[in-house]
């Protein structure tokens, strides 16, 4: 009998193992559990349950940015450990923001009874930046944001969570309190900044109440993963100087979807960090910085709106008398630190008639209107204030002296507080490059390239220089050319930076690389109202409100001043990159000699020409081609190539360049993925066009099962930023939810470009799904650099004459990986392939004096393309892999 029980136990998890190999988590679990109650320790079944426990994910993470806060970070933790929530079902993940005080150390040998990550960065980026990498490494549908000094009481958690659960049709930000508590809140300086209005507000906020994103605190609060997803991220730009409003900002986003902010008043912590007066400036300072960023990127009128050059230069250095009094001040009001006006607070009532305990800038209205108007003052106006403030900080301490009560003093001392932030913040506004959006004439602050040699951890809180698109300004730059007469150049393109994808990227490293041979560079393209300057690199940006195609109702109103910059703005030579439908291209149409050499790259594939074909629009489409000088193939055998040699335009050959850098770091190990188990990686942005979706679906009716161990598993990351419009909003939410399916799937979100390298650079495998690329995409040329194999559909284009992987229809993608997964033979050849064919042909060594002829000369010489032998070594090992 118990012999027939063990073969039955075996029978179902063999069947269990099966249910695994079909992707059938669910039945497995089930199956592995009925094998498991007729015998405990039958083998497979134990290591089928182990593989499911692999696989899943708590359903709530937490994610703490710190930076050398040691002491405080442990306090916070120590919280954790206490809370009421199950521990299976939350994971911590503390994002250590290159600590100096021992904290990696700390968290390396610390083990909770919750599960803990940990991410180390190797920089300092600021706290959007730590935020983001916690985002991307959570596996919990739900995120909760913590500062590192707050200190959650018990039942946060699973208050946070059974909300989320309550409102699981209706996604909302959960946001609880974040207050400063004794003995703080007993000296009268920490009192009126617990019960005003300068840090925070959660006093005028109601329970249970939907508010906007100007209360989106990160200090303790929980948002959906799939709605901090689509919305984009925190923006890391937000960094050095103007950091201070980085969660508002997201919060605009958030609230645009829209995810309102729920309160509860009953969702505490306590705000361990102690803000004394020189705390109040040095927050003051980055939320103005942050501020201005903010306004910059989504339009409103600030208060310093009619802010000139003459004021910010003022701001930005003071004169020494100007700083001597304030430094006065300072020393006057942290008298107050330390002061306890009678009676207690806590233990008195207030007096009927004296002021409300909340404090609001609005009931100082004499005093906020000062404030709002410092920025044209100067040092005469200046003093006069300072004194007046320091007078009212002297009448607070003679009134707590005849005793004064703390409501009392705490009225009289929050116009001063009020001048302090506002002070303050007019020296953050006036630091940072950004006021140049509401200011043109200010002067630029030196770039990272001005201080190339300066050490870039000089300040507690400065970091290099993020751009909105998660790049540095200290890029690896193109090394430059001996001295030539150099071109004047225009570079145009539909999306540039901020905005982020392949043609970005490309335009913007084409630029430097010009740059590099002597040109100036300037770029024209579309407006975006998140641009928070117009220099990229050292490269001026004409942004115009142009958008479409020609043949959209309009193009926009500034089609004529584009035309009109293009012939007369001087330049040499226009370089234009887009779909020759699209205004950038098809405004060039019928311009006026003389003009400009016009260097088109037209972004063609098999998508566009049937469109064309059914909307009766060739010979439009001819007519703009034939407008240029040189049409630029970047496929040697493509659809662009083709379609160049019917019409007889004249055409080049010049192929994309890459040359990557990633990340130094293991994007394994900061997404915690199993090192044993295989990685795909999906790098796009949520266009239709990129079939990202179709490729959920095939691996989801076909999953992988054909590895030579006989262990099928396999991990699945897709990194793209989703789209704001209501048909690409709708298509990544259909792919979320398929990817949420399967536990073995991963949506990242935008990454930087150095990590979206990382991960292709750490992946098994580079999948393209896509249903129509125009070059290869880009991504495969980084997959050719970074040696890591690739597979693609027709339709990809230029990956006909690119070595390094497998073309292969979508319904063959789940044959094709398992086939290169067990034969990591095949997979090493095919890299190396790739890798020779870009050393050869795809490095901007070889490919910028391409562009640098076509400038000067319009023409090139024949070259670039793919050698035959690896074309045949290619085919031979592509062959192999499908089994021809």
């Amino acid at each position: 009998m118990q012999e027939l029980v063990g073969h039955k136990a075996a029978a179902l998890a063999a069947e269990a193992e099966r249910s695994m190999a079909r992707g059938d988590v669910q039945a497995a679990g089930a199956l592995a559990a009925r094998a498991l109650s007729l015998h405990a320790g039958q083998p497979l079944a134990l290591a089928v349950r182990e593989r499911i426990a692999a696989l899943a994910a708590p359903g709530y993470s937490v994610v703490i940015p710190t930076c050398n806060r040691l002491d405080i970070l442990q306090r916070c933790l120590h919280c954790l450990e206490r809370q009421t929530l199950p521990r299976d079902r939350f994971e911590v993940i503390v994002v250590d923001d290159a600590s100096t005080d021992g904290t990696a150390d700390f968290l390396a040998g610390y083990h909770p009874p919750f599960t803990l990550r940990t991410i180390v960065m190797p920089r300092r980026g600021g706290p959007g930046k730590a935020r983001n990498a916690g985002i991307r490494a959570a596996r919990g549908d739900i995120v909760h944001f913590l500062n590192d000094d707050a200190l959650i009481e018990p039942h946060v958690l699973a208050l946070h969570a059974t909300l989320h659960e309550a409102l699981a049709d209706t996604p909302v930000s959960v946001l609880g309190r974040f207050d400063f508590a004794p003995p703080f809140t007993d000296t009268l300086w920490g009192y009126t900044l617990q019960h005003g209005d300068l840090l925070f507000r959660y006093p005028t906020f109601t329970h249970n109440g939907l508010h906007g994103h100007t209360s989106y605190y990160t200090c303790n609060i929980s948002t959906p993963r799939q709605q901090l997803v689509q919305a984009g991220l925190f923006d890391e730009a937000f960094t050095g100087g103007q950091w201070g409003a980085e969660d508002m900002e997201f919060g605009m986003r958030l609230a645009a979807l829209p995810v309102p902010v729920l309160f509860r008043d009953d969702s505490r912590s306590v705000h361990v960090h102690d803000v004394a007066v020189e705390g109040l400036a040095r927050t003051a300072l980055v939320r103005g910085g942050g501020a201005v960023w903010l306004f910059a990127k989504h339009g409103g009128s600030p208060h310093y709106a009619r802010i000139g050059a003459r004021d910010v230069a003022y701001w930005r250095n003071l004169p020494t008398r100007v700083t001597e009094r304030m430094r006065e001040l300072h020393a006057v009001l942290a008298r107050t630190e330390d002061l306890r006006p009678a009676p207690d607070p806590v233990t008195a009532p207030a007096p009927e008639g004296t002021t409300a305990p909340y404090l609001r800038r609005e009931d100082h209205d004499d005093m906020h209107r000062l404030c709002l108007g410092l920025w044209p003052l100067r040092t005469r106006e200046l003093l006069q204030v300072i004194d007046g403030v320091e007078r009212m900080a002297l009448d607070v301490l003679h009134a707590a002296e005849r005793g004064a009560t703390m409501q009392e003093c705490a009225a009289r001392l929050y116009p001063a507080q009020l001048f302090i932030r506002f002070f303050h913040d007019t020296i953050g506004v006036c630091g940072v490059d950004t006021i140049r959006r509401f200011c043109p004439d200010a002067p630029p602050l030196p770039t990272l390239d001005d201080t190339r040699g300066a050490t870039p951890d000089a300040a507690p809180d400065e970091t290099t220089n993020g751009t909105p698109n998660g790049t540095t300004d200290d890029m690896a730059q193109p090394s430059a050319a001996p001295p030539r007469a150099g071109k004047r150049v225009l570079l145009a393109c539909n999306f540039f930076w901020p905005s982020v994808g392949g043609t970005e990227l490309f335009i913007e490293t084409l630029g430097l690389h010009l740059r590099a041979q002597g040109h100036h560079v300037e770029v024209a393209c579309r407006w975006q109202e998140n641009r928070a300057s117009e220099v990229r690199h050292g490269m001026p940006i004409h942004a115009f409100r142009c958008h479409g195609k020609f043949t959209d109702p309009t193009m926009g109103p500034d089609t004529e001043r584009y035309r009109t910059l293009v012939r007369n703005g001087g330049y040499d030579a226009v370089i234009v990159l887009a779909h020759p439908d699209n205004w950038a291209c098809h405004l060039l149409a019928g311009l006026p000699q003389p003009h400009p050499r016009i260097i088109m790259l037209p972004s063609i594939n098999a998508e566009n020409m049937e469109h064309w074909a059914e909307r009766g629009v060739l010979d439009d489409i001819a007519r703009t081609l034939r407008a240029a000088d040189v049409c630029v193939a970047v496929s040697e055998n493509g659809h662009d190539s083709r379609l160049f040699t019917e019409l007889g335009v004249p055409q080049a050959f010049v192929p994309h360049a890459m040359d990557p850098a990633p990340a130094p770091w293991d994007m394994r190990a900061r997404l915690g993925l199993p090192r044993e188990v295989p990685l795909l990686a999906c790098v796009g942005n949520f266009w239709p066009v990129k079939n990202q979706l179709a490729l959920l679906r095939r691996l989801a009716d076909a999953p992988l099962d054909a590895l030579s161990d006989g262990t099928p598993d396999w991990r699945l990351v897709l990194a793209g930023g989703a789209l704001p419009w209501e048909k690409e909003r709708r298509y990544f939410e259909e792919c979320w939810q398929l990817a949420r399916q399967n536990p073995r799937v991963r949506m990242l979100g935008p990454l930087p470009p150095e990590e979206a390298t990382a991960l292709i650079r750490d992946a098994d495998l580079l999948l393209v799904p896509s249903q129509g690329e125009s070059a290869g995409p880009l991504v495969v040329l980084e997959a050719m650099a970074l040696g890591t194999p690739w597979v693609a559909t027709p339709q990809c284009n230029a990956v006909h004459d690119e070595g390094g992987g497998v073309i292969a229809p979508l319904e063959d993608f789940p044959r094709v990986i398992g086939r290169l997964l067990a034969r990591p033979d095949l997979a090493d050849e095919l890299a190396r392939n790739g890798r020779a064919h870009w050393e050869r042909c795809f490095r901007w060594a070889t490919v910028a004096p391409l562009f640098d002829a076509l400038v000067r000369n319009g023409s090139i010489p024949v070259g670039a393309r793919m050698p035959d032998d690896l074309r045949t070594a290619r085919q031979q090992l592509a062959d192999a892999v499908l089994g021809v």
